[in-house]
């Protein structure tokens, strides 16, 4: 898996749980995960993504929206583009 790929999927996770836990840095709890419409996602939406960047140490990592990429990865393929905080900063991921 490449990084941009590993990138727009951890980014569709962190849309995914962010609903749930960006208004606090708890922990994410096993369950239902509620996943966005394309639509619904708009600029200036806030997140939180969690990785481990090593060990077993589970971490939050902030996540901003920045807008979408219409057809940025062939027709009907569009790319979610958000700017990534914390330690995600210095890994050269492209979110």
């Amino acid at each position: 898996m490449n990084v941009c790929m590993a990138a727009q999927l951890s980014l569709c996770a962190a849309i995914a749980v962010g609903a749930v836990s960006a208004a606090t840095s708890d922990r994410p709890r096993a369950g239902k995960v509620e996943v966005f419409k394309l639509s619904d996602v708009k600029p200036g939406m806030k997140a939180t993504a969690w990785t481990v960047f090593s060990g077993f140490e589970v971490e939050p990592v902030p996540i901003e929206i920045i807008g979408i990429s219409r057809n940025g990865n062939g027709p009907k393929q569009d790319i979610i583009i958000a700017k990534m905080g914390g330690k995600a900063q210095r890994t050269n991921v492209a979110g």
